[in-house]
């Protein structure tokens, strides 16, 4: 989506990004890390899509929005250091915000008071800009089994090919 940014840069419409995929075979994706997924099976989202986002919760973690803060088990996230930015309203960053409720669909993160649980498969994602973002504040966690890479660098247009790397 345009101006998400990815770890030292920003992905805009029209880039291309490199999705690595062997290493989730192996390990789980861990807190910052910029995952690709599929919408298959995930309430309000429509099927056979690939949508890309950071992990903002692991599984078994408690997630609030307190704005301008991103809560996980009532702590403040700050690490790693992309939601300390995000929550600092640094730059393009405008902080964390709740979901709005739409004629379409019930969030399940729109006041200070709500949270969501995750179960132990469950992982819960944010776009780093979220006023603009649908995201897991509108539909709940991600099960790992949806997750299928993570965002590594974007490779077209060549005139972007070190935008994750420019910052």
């Amino acid at each position: 989506s345009q101006g998400e940014t990815l770890w030292s840069g920003v992905v805009t419409a029209g880039d291309h990004v490199m999705i690595e995929m062997i290493s989730y075979r192996f390990v789980n994706p861990k807190r910052g890390d910029l995952v690709v997924f599929r919408t298959d099976g995930i309430t309000n989202l429509p099927g056979a899509r690939l949508y890309m986002k950071r992990v903002a919760a692991l599984p078994g973690e408690r997630v609030k929005i307190k704005p301008p803060y991103l809560m996980v088990n009532d702590k403040a996230v700050t690490e790693p250091l992309i939601f300390l930015e995000i929550s600092s309203s640094a730059g393009e960053f405008h902080g964390y915000s709740l979901a709005t409720e739409s004629r379409h669909m019930v969030p399940v993160l729109a006041s200070p008071n709500d949270e969501v649980r995750l179960g132990e498969d469950e992982y819960f994602v944010l776009g780093d800009n979220t006023r603009c973002s649908l995201d897991s504040r509108y539909w709940g966690p991600v099960p790992r089994k949806n997750i299928i890479g993570k965002a590594t660098r974007v490779y077209w247009p060549f005139t972007r090919i070190n935008a994750l790397e420019e910052r």
